[in-house]
């Protein structure tokens, strides 16, 4: 950190982790697919800072609807 500042520091982390509103989260994926050049693999943690258990739930239940079913495979 001290080499590259806080503030890049906290750019890099944001960059490399996926959040956001769905649509965002899908875009996200999909970039990282293209990036990467392999298929789907999400490590996805639905609870972490000050979340309460509700909230992870409500999370995960909107990302199993909005999220997974856009690289749903035939």
């Amino acid at each position: 950190i001290t080499a590259i500042g806080l503030d890049e520091m906290a750019s890099m982390y944001a960059g490399v982790n996926t959040f956001g509103k769905p649509a965002q989260v899908v875009a996200k994926i999909e970039e990282q697919r293209r990036v990467l050049g392999c298929e789907l693999d999400v490590l996805a943690i639905v609870k972490y800072g000050g979340m309460t258990d509700a909230e992870a739930r409500a999370s995960m239940r909107l990302f199993a609807a909005e999220v997974m079913p856009k690289f749903a495979t035939k």
